[in-house]
């Protein structure tokens, strides 16, 4: 299996979170490429390959996560994944990609649930009384592309969308009209297996990938102890240069 390269874009200060996601690429995929996309003062997490820095302006949050994605200089297959993330199962990229451009995340949970048209002082009044599926099919914690191109596009996509946006859900907004329009080009991966929440363990426990979304994030550190005891506890056939992070005091 070839070794996969994992992209995550984060902004803050506090970089704990992603710091949890990169010990657990490096844990599960030993000799995986890890790209971090900040802005300029955002510190570097411990364990990435390599940093792009990109402006961040946060009352467009999504169209400065697609441009860095678009922007990152990714020439070969990655997966692009949240930060709030636990990678838990070995991941070959390649085959899951197969001969598809792009492989985007259906949506596995809450499908039948009512969108809530009012969020974060934003109005998304024209998907009112319609479901969480009807107007998000598409979840954008976990995308595999074969190369930058895919991302450039929907950053062009979300250019021509309201302003609001470029705020909030305009990479799931952008990921919906791409796939319409590159039907071909594109797979559907589960968000039960590529974006398990913990809630949801129990039921998909082949999950590759557990996301913390929402009100699951304070459940992450546990869970990345609970990995991490795991790990040592067979540190006897560890591999003694796999990077990992011991600075999570701040937790």
């Amino acid at each position: 299996m070839m070794a996969s390269s994992f992209v995550f874009f984060y902004v803050g200060q506090n970089i704990s979170i992603p710091q949890m996601l990169v010990d657990s690429i490096r844990w599960s995929n030993p000799g995986a490429t890890v790209v971090q996309c900040s802005d300029a003062s955002t510190p570097t997490v411990f364990g990435v390959d390599r940093k792009t820095i990109s402006a961040c302006d946060p009352t467009r949050l999504m169209t400065s996560r697609l441009y860095a994605f678009a922007s990152a200089g990714v020439d070969h297959t990655a997966v692009y994944v949240d930060a709030d993330m636990l990678i838990v199962k070995p991941l070959d990229l390649p085959k899951i990609l197969g001969n598809s451009r792009i492989a985007v995340t259906r949506r596995s949970f809450k499908r039948k649930g009512l969108f809530n048209p009012v969020q974060r002082g934003i109005n998304f009044y024209e998907y009112a009384n319609r479901t969480i599926d009807e107007v998000y099919p598409y979840v954008a914690c976990f995308t595999i592309a074969k190369d930058s191109t895919p991302w450039s596009a929907m950053l062009d996509i979300l250019f021509r969308k309201a302003v609001k946006f470029h705020k909030w859900y305009g990479d799931q907004e952008a990921i919906k009209e791409y796939v319409t329009k590159n039907p071909g080009a594109c797979l559907e991966v589960q968000e039960s297996i590529y974006g398990c929440t913990p809630d949801q363990l129990k039921n998909f426990p082949e999950a590759s990938v557990i996301h913390f979304k929402g009100s699951h994030k304070a459940l992450m550190t546990d869970t990345y102890f609970q990995l991490r005891a795991a790990r040592q506890r067979s540190s006897d056939r560890a591999d003694p240069d796999v990077k990992s992070s011991d600075n999570l005091c701040d937790l």
